[in-house]
């Protein structure tokens, strides 16, 4: 049982990293639970994550097969048997083994470049300007256009690329995925920050 609540533990932890949030309020498990549902088209209640997480105190609590896997596989592994299966130590060694090289955005330096590629042949090279928030420079194949400014605390390869509040000139805020069939790939070009 202590290894279940490890590896419960480890997946919470997971999937917190994987969205750029962490579970502290009643909003962040609706958050969560819509997002859930538009990576994995099933809807766990927010009541459900918020157990799962211990936020929600109803005595004792067991995760259905149905939950673990749907969060399993959000991040990237085929089912909660293969998550478990990932041993502690390795994946405490290499925080994505499963999607590939990753980092957060928070430790890029302004100014930093970086060019993200996803299928089908898109390319968009962005700089970072600070508090997470990156401008396009170059669009290729993309819906993203030239001086979008949009929100991204991460990039990890292998995974798809979640931009919150892109802002257009004459558009509202939007939210935008990029390769989510597959995942993205990113390579650096200028900063200190080298993968």
């Amino acid at each position: 049982m202590t290894n279940d609540a490890q590896q419960i533990q480890r997946l919470r932890e997971r999937v917190e990293r994987f969205l750029g949030m962490t579970m502290h309020s009643k909003r962040d498990f609706e958050t969560l639970s819509v997002e859930v549902y538009n990576h994995r088209k099933v809807l766990l209640s927010s009541t459900t994550l918020r157990r799962l997480w211990g936020y929600q105190e109803q005595g004792e609590h067991t995760a259905s097969p149905v939950t673990l896997n749907t969060l399993a596989r959000m991040i990237g592994y085929t089912s909660w048997e293969a998550f478990c299966d990932e041993k502690d130590a390795e994946c405490s060694n290499s925080e994505m083994m499963m999607a590939g090289k990753s980092i957060q955005a928070k430790n890029l330096e302004v100014g930093t470049q970086v060019v993200v590629c996803w299928q089908p042949g898109r390319t968009v090279k962005m700089e970072y300007l600070g508090s997470d928030v990156f401008r396009v420079l170059e669009n290729e194949n993309s819906k993203l256009q030239v001086g979008d400014t949009m929100h991204c605390k991460q990039l990890t390869e292998g995974m798809p690329l979640y931009c919150e509040e892109l802002l257009r000139t004459g558009c509202g805020l939007m939210n935008y995925v990029a390769g989510k069939e597959g995942g993205i790939t990113f390579h650096i070009l200028s900063g200190d920050a080298d993968e």
